[in-house]
């Protein structure tokens, strides 16, 4: 830019004094209007083309809105007709002020700050929006990606270069609702494990949150990590979303509430989210009156003064009714980056994000009926005999419930389990929270709960060797191993035989659902059969039982019998040994 001035001349310090200041503004770059692809063809009929694009579109509005729509979701008049009218392209600067995305029609241009941003170091290609003034650009806190959102709710991610490096589709959707258009789309930093580059919020218009973990480089991929719903607090969806780093809030704003006893910011349809490392994932900042969380007038100025009295406060509080007040003066505590910076004050910002997580897992448990204090789960976070002890707590307290809970609540338990065990209890291995899940599910005393098991384990040697790499809705399936597998059923097994009264009883029913098969059991049964330490009318029984609950083969029911004979003569002669060939020479012989 080229600034020149004049100015009358007068004296100095004179009332009537004025300065006029012109600046001349200068045109770096302009974007031609894109042509129109025209579809291929003869034109002479282009106007029969276009009735029969009129006529079909008709039919589908008709089939889609008429016969198979549900009630679609109504946002606000004045938030449709406030975003219609922005203009359809948009200018997003980086945080860092060095790089532009333009957005336009068709793509999206990236230009850089060294030369003004004069020339294009990325292109991405996007295709036509038919509500262009509904789409998203995002990019992420350390701008090396670039998040574009369509006005049907699906996200593409670019990098610099312009290349796409994968497209996350919304969960659910319908042509023509704007409701599924995003109204949020957040980069955050992600620190818990090296192999994520960032975080991806994704919120639409209804309240629906989802969140991304984003991977680039030799093994770029996404996967879904949580989604959250602020439906309970804007029932008529939100109207924008927007990130502050700094305090780690979530600022969220929808429609006005005349609700009393509301503060001020709260009737206006705005509320502020602080965002946890783990669940719930989001708590809502509330406070008397109309008062911020950052307090004006502290108590303790000196900041690592302040944060070592809260943690100390924190951990030496042995109630287990005071989650909410340790969440309160967690929002009180100064952020990281705020302030000086010494080793001291980075230790003590170390051990608030330890704090949260710990608050975090401690609401989970409450969740879930487990409500412990928050020095309980600090003090027992190293000891990996608490931790299992814990996790079979849940998981069986779950078993427990009535009446019975589905199968949605058990699968959010097993995530619970593993964000748990990730957030703070990290010397449990994430596998055996995967067993005692899965265990828990056996010894249910429900058959659905025990095909919900199946699912969860290698049923079979030919399955475990299978590729590991299979995904589900981008998550990664998981099951038990072959082995593992084995012995949780028969521990299952045992006891619902141990628990029954008869044959009859409903207990044995389930000690016969085949989750693993007839061969499997067989070959563990040698073992068991062989061993001193168990009396030999048990064995026998057991093998009855066994017999008489399982469609066996001829090969099977001769291994059966050989099992028998094993166990008898190893009570009669435990000192001698008695070789296979005598032992298939007395088999023949009683099945003579």
């Amino acid at each position: 830019m080229a600034a020149s001035e004049s100015a009358p001349a007068s004296s100095p310090g004179s009332a009537d004094e004025e300065e006029t200041i012109l600046y001349d503004l200068l045109v770096n770059t302009e974007w031609p209007p894109e042509t129109e692809v025209q579809p291929r063809g003869n034109r002479k009929h282009g106007a029969s083309f276009i009735i029969t694009k009129a006529i079909r579109d008709h039919l589908l509005f008709l089939r889609q809105y008429i016969w198979y729509s549900p009630a679609p979701f109504l946002l606000p008049d004045g938030l449709v007709r406030l975003v219609n009218k922005q203009i359809n392209w948009h200018l997003v600067l980086a945080n860092n002020g060095k790089l532009l995305a333009a957005v336009q029609d068709q793509c999206v241009e990236i230009r850089s700050a060294k030369d003004d941003f004069t020339s294009v170091i990325g292109k991405c290609q996007v295709p036509k929006d038919p509500k262009p003034q509904w789409r998203r650009v995002a990019w992420s806190y350390d701008c090396t990606l670039l998040a574009y959102a369509e006005s049907t709710g699906t996200v593409r991610v670019f990098d610099l270069m312009g290349s796409e490096l994968f497209v996350i589709s919304p969960a659910s959707g319908f042509a023509g609702d704007l409701s599924y258009a995003i109204a949020g789309l957040v980069f955050l930093e992600y620190k818990a494990s090296a192999q994520w580059s960032a975080e991806l919020l994704v919120i639409n218009y209804r309240g629906e949150l989802r969140s991304y973990l984003v991977s680039v480089g030799t093994n770029q991929s996404y996967q879904e990590s949580h989604s959250f719903s602020f439906s309970d607090h804007y029932p008529h969806g939100i109207n924008t979303a927007v990130y502050h780093p700094g305090h780690r809030l979530l600022l969220v704003g929808g429609c006005e509430s005349a609700e009393l006893g509301i503060s001020k910011a709260s009737s206006c349809g705005l509320s502020a989210w602080r965002v946890l490392s783990g669940s719930p994932y989001y708590k809502q900042v509330t406070n008397s009156g109309d008062r911020v969380t950052e307090l004006q007038q502290k108590i303790i100025p000196d900041q690592d003064q302040l944060m070592a009295v809260a943690l100390e406060c924190i951990y030496n509080c042995e109630r287990s009714d005071q989650l909410s007040l340790c969440y309160d003066i967690l929002e009180c505590l100064p952020q990281r980056g705020c302030g000086s910076t010494t080793e001291v004050t980075t230790s003590l910002h170390d051990m608030v994000d330890q704090l949260e997580k710990i608050l975090s897992v401690s609401e989970l448990l409450k969740k879930h009926g487990l409500e412990k204090p928050v020095s309980f789960v600090k003090n027992t976070q190293s000891s990996p005999e608490e931790a299992r002890g814990l996790m079979v707590r849940l998981t069986r307290h779950t078993g427990r419930k009535q009446p019975p809970v589905g199968e949605s609540h058990w699968r959010m338990l097993l995530q619970d389990m593993l964000t748990v065990q990730q957030q703070v209890y990290t010397c449990l291995d994430s596998n055996a929270c995967y067993e005692i899940f899965t265990e828990s599910l056996l010894c249910s005393s429900r058959l659905e709960n025990i095909h919900l098991a199946g699912q969860m384990m290698h049923c079979s040697a030919c399955s475990a060797s299978l590729p590991a790499g299979a995904t589900q809705k981008g998550r990664p399936q998981y099951r038990v191993g072959y082995g593992r597998s084995i012995d949780l059923v028969l521990a299952a097994s045992r006891e619902y035989f141990n628990s029954s009264t008869n044959l009859t009883d409903s207990c044995m029913d389930l000690a016969r659902e085949e989750l693993v098969s007839a061969e499997d059991l067989l070959q563990w049964l040698r073992p068991f059969c062989a061993d001193d330490t168990y009396p030999v009318r048990p064995r026998i029984q057991a093998l009855q039982i066994f017999g008489q609950s399982f469609h066996l083969s001829e090969e099977d029911s001769k291994l059966l019998v050989f099992f028998r004979t094993q166990a008898i003569l190893r009570a009669a002669w435990p000192r001698r040994q008695v070789s296979s060939t005598c032992m298939h020479t007395l088999l023949l012989t009683s099945l003579r």
